[in-house]
């Protein structure tokens, strides 16, 4: 997916499906400490993924919070595959988002903190009775 930045410069998000391990371990990494953080019951328990994805979403339009933007920037580092901008990929130089206009940055925030959701798959049981598949425990 292409995405429009300022002065006519553009960036190619890869499809979130594709990405690879080593780009999404850091991701989960980042984000179970968010959950753990968020959960706030003191069980040590994380919340389930889909609570931490719609965690960093809403954190990312409402709250700068650096947990957050580590979720965000490992996401660019990991959807970004070619940009036209004078830099380095974020992949093989993420120092280079320092770099960034803050629109641009913000923009390729939004775009890949989006994509969240197609990354990571929930395992969790569909417990809706129209369910083509009986629960396993019935």
């Amino acid at each position: 997916m292409r995405v429009d930045l300022s002065d006519g410069a553009w960036a190619e998000l890869c499809d979130p499906r594709k990405v690879k391990q080593k780009y999404r371990r850091p991701i989960l990494d980042a984000m179970g400490r968010m959950g753990e953080h968020r959960n706030g019951n003191g069980n040590g328990k994380p919340a389930d993924t889909a609570e931490v994805v719609q965690a960093v979403k809403d954190a990312v339009a409402n709250s700068p919070v650096s947990a957050v933007l580590n979720v965000a920037e490992l996401t660019i580092i990991a959807v970004v595959e070619a940009w036209s901008l004078d830099l380095a990929l974020p992949r093989d130089d993420p120092s280079v988002l320092d770099e960034l206009a803050g629109a641009d940055y913000d923009v390729l925030s939004a775009k890949a903190t989006d994509m969240l959701d197609e990354m990571f798959v929930e395992f969790r049981p569909n417990l809706d009775e129209s369910s083509p598949t009986s629960p396993s425990n019935a």
